[in-house]
């Protein structure tokens, strides 16, 4: 079987999506992937065993506006002409970097007749309106087209589903693989025995993510020297975050980094937050990698997302909708005064990971897909 996979970002790349890219592509018979020679956050060197790499020349991508749409224009049309030009795959699976992949995948399985399964990553136009560009809208229907065409749509989790119904897509087409994290690079470390309880957040801080609810528990233990924050990664919300925190001796902010395991397993708690209007057309993966470090989740955004299921049907953390500070503030002090709350917190969540998020069980749904099978069931 012929896959060829389409993304603007690929390995080693340190894009999310590249990432899950990536652990699919090598465990597929005959995989190429279209791809960009430029990054989203540079990685380091490598490639993919056993995967073609197919880069396409175009212009650097930027968070900027006018850049961004720019990058993923050329990034469009490198795809389109490459993707024609090698041999008829079987299979041609789209991601949604940039919006409008699933165009190039439904061309080859009208021209070509190859079957076409479309990733959805972050929904379009959705996540567009929710962060208030309104206007973008108007690409509903142009996005649509090829997604209600597709043999197979991939939801990242049952509210990104729920959205792809509303914008008519098939339900029997529709499959919900989530988001994995690799357990043998992850693994449970011993807790920090003494110092601060440190709260890690690890990633992109982009527009989807809440962050007034922590700048809010930021103010409120500003100086208190038993809580220590950490933000680790960059994003377009990096810098707003860094000002509102200056002067404020108990948070610190980090690069990115090549593995994200050892800071998680430096940490006590890892957090994940949401803007509500965004539930469903975007589904934050750091989740995976929490409670593949055997911690617990705090996660500020509403009960029907994902990361909130995940953390309802494990046990494994706890859910704060945005605007609660004050509740955030009472479940630190509560875990600071009884560290053994966070720890059984964590041990269920390992728990979880292994039987339902283990990096191989995630691909294996994925591939499952792809290949034209139905998966097993998403989680126990």
């Amino acid at each position: 079987m012929n896959v060829l996979f389409l993304n603007q970002f690929s390995f080693p790349d340190q894009a999310a999506t590249a990432a899950f890219l990536g652990d699919v592509a090598v465990s597929v018979e005959n995989a190429s992937i279209v791809c960009a020679r430029s990054s989203y956050a540079r990685g380091g060197g490598g490639e993919l065993a056993g995967v073609t790499d197919l880069r396409v020349g175009s212009l650097p991508f930027t968070h900027r506006k006018v850049g961004k749409v720019l990058s993923y224009l050329s990034f469009y049309f490198g795809a389109l002409w490459l993707a024609f030009r090698v041999g008829k795959p079987d299979v041609v699976v789209t991601m949604t970097t940039p919006p409008g992949l699933a165009w190039i995948g439904w061309l080859l399985q009208r021209f070509r007749g190859s079957r076409h399964v479309v990733w959805e990553m972050d929904l379009y136009p959705d996540i567009g309106v929710d962060l208030g560009m309104r206007w973008v809208g108007w690409l509903g229907p142009v996005l649509d087209f090829p997604r209600r065409r597709a043999d197979a749509v991939i939801a990242l989790g049952e509210c990104m589903r729920a959205r792809l119904v509303a914008r008519g897509v098939p339900a029997e087409r529709l499959f919900i693989c989530e988001n994995w994290a690799d357990g043998a690079t992850i693994r449970p470390v011993a807790w920090p025995a003494e110092g601060p309880l440190r709260i890690l957040y690890s990633g992109n801080l982009g527009l989807a993510h809440e962050t007034a609810t922590i700048e809010a528990v930021l103010e409120e233990l500003r100086g208190d020297d038993r809580f220590e924050f950490v933000f680790a990664g960059g994003g377009p919300r990096r810098a707003a975050l860094e000002r509102a925190c200056a002067g404020m001796t108990n948070v610190r902010f980090l690069a990115w980094a090549e593995t994200a395991a050892d800071r998680l397993g430096a940490a006590h708690i890892g957090l994940v937050t949401q803007r509500p209007e965004t539930v469903g057309s975007v589904v934050p993966s750091k989740t995976y990698g929490i409670i593949a470090a055997g911690r617990p989740v705090l996660y500020i955004g509403p009960k029907t997302a994902t990361p909130a299921r995940v953390i309802a049907r494990h046990d494994c953390g706890w859910q704060f909708e945005p605007g609660d500070a004050a509740g955030v503030v009472a479940l630190l002090e509560r875990v600071w005064a009884d560290r053994r709350i966070a720890q059984d917190a964590g041990a269920r969540a390992r728990l979880a990971f292994d039987a339902n998020y283990e990096k191989s069980i995630g691909v294996q749904r994925v591939v499952a897909v792809v290949r034209g099978d139905k998966p097993e069931a998403d989680v126990r």
